[in-house]
């Protein structure tokens, strides 16, 4: 069966590459043909410096690293430069398209750009059109403009998944259809699968890793992770560097330098984790790490309040403004952890069994047959 995917993979962020490398592996791995839609679009919100990057990698390294990255473990489709696929793509056959995963239907980032809704496929019959654990990020559900908006781009779709279960129930009041909920393609995989990405070990010795994600909250990480610091008198690694916010006990900064195989060996090799963004906390999760995730006061807390609440990792999520906690040397359950990480698993296999089982391809497949006898 050929598969296309259709998400975020190509700016220098880490959770955008590592999650279409989830999904596109784990596709593979159940035996389909994936490709990766590669596209460019004016649509997207970037201001005039990171569309500066996008155009022209070579100014910031770590481009060059992420370009290549896509281009070693995604199987890539020509450039598409706006949300007409069908002709561009006609050789490729697709019988399923895949909108996911991440914040691919995030107002504030995509406006309800078409490309993230199929495109020109979205409405074609002869394609299975669904999504996989896409994130409305802090889009408005009650605001008519967006109801409508969400209404007519996924009136088409044959199955819809998202990744955050508090937006379940409105979305499907919306669609008037039935919206699934799985977990981000992260977590299909596991930690074999990573490891084969990762570099070797950056440091010799222990440390605290904090994976900063930009936002306008930085005050109560920053304040977490000293004091964290100051009761291991471990050194730190960081992510990204901020001028507001840096440490006197740096000994490896990322920013600029790291992409996808530098940050998961981070990760693997960390003694403890902080951080604000949600796939740090995924690969937490995945890597058995004594993590923090401090709170940034914005919607987008969200999609880890519900991961951790599911994975009853509730307590690792703190606001950094009441008193450094007691147990900040514990480890989670991991145990129990793994048994309700194998509960979501199974949901999320189950349904994307269901997109690659839909009747429509068994018809196109009879079809087939006919044609070549």
């Amino acid at each position: 069966m050929n598969i296309g995917i259709i998400t975020f993979y190509w700016t220098d962020n880490f959770g955008a590459n590592v999650q279409c490398y989830a999904l596109h592996n784990y596709l593979t791995q159940m035996g389909h043909n994936v490709y990766v839609i590669q596209h460019r679009d004016e649509y997207i919100n970037l201001n005039a410096d990171q569309l500066k990057t996008i155009n022209c990698p070579f100014l910031k390294p770590k481009m060059i690293k992420y370009n290549a990255f896509a281009t070693k473990h995604f199987n890539l489709t020509k450039m598409l430069f706006n949300s007409k696929f069908k002709e561009a793509l006609q050789d490729l056959n697709l019988d399923v398209l895949i909108c996911g995963s991440d914040q691919i239907w995030s107002s504030a980032i995509v406006n309800f750009n078409p490309t993230f809704f199929g495109g020109d496929f979205n409405g074609d019959p002869n394609i299975v059109l669904a999504s996989y654990a896409a994130s409305l990020g802090a889009s408005n559900l009650t605001d008519e403009i967006q109801i409508q908006s969400f209404k007519h781009n996924l009136q088409a779709f044959d199955y819809v998944c998202i990744r955050e279960s508090n937006q379940c129930d409105l979305l499907e009041k919306i669609i008037e259809k039935k919206v699934h909920v799985c977990l981000d393609p992260t977590l299909l995989l596991n930690i074999n699968d990573y490891k084969v990405l990762m570099t070797d070990r950056l440091v010799d010795q222990p440390y605290v890793y904090n994976h900063y994600y930009y936002h306008n909250n930085l005050s109560h990480l920053h304040d977490f992770t000293t004091k964290l610091l100051e009761q291991t008198s471990l050194p730190l690694l960081v992510s990204v560097s901020t001028p507001s916010y840096c440490f006197d006990q740096t000994i490896l900064d990322g920013t600029d330098k790291w992409a996808v195989e530098e940050t998961l060996s981070a990760f693997y090799h960390a003694e403890y984790i902080t951080t604000s963004s949600f796939h740090a906390v995924v690969f937490s999760i995945i890597f058995k790490k004594r993590f923090w995730y401090i709170l940034k006061g914005d919607a987008t807390d969200n999609r880890i309040i519900n991961l951790c609440e599911s994975l009853g990792l509730e307590n690792r999520i703190i606001s950094g403004a009441e008193p450094f906690p007691s147990d900040y040397d514990s480890h989670p359950d991991w145990a129990a952890v793994a048994d309700r990480l194998w509960v979501m698993r199974k949901s999320a296999i189950d349904y994307l069994v269901s997109v690659t089982k839909h009747k429509r391809l068994k018809q196109k497949g009879r079809r087939l047959i006919m044609k070549q006898k």
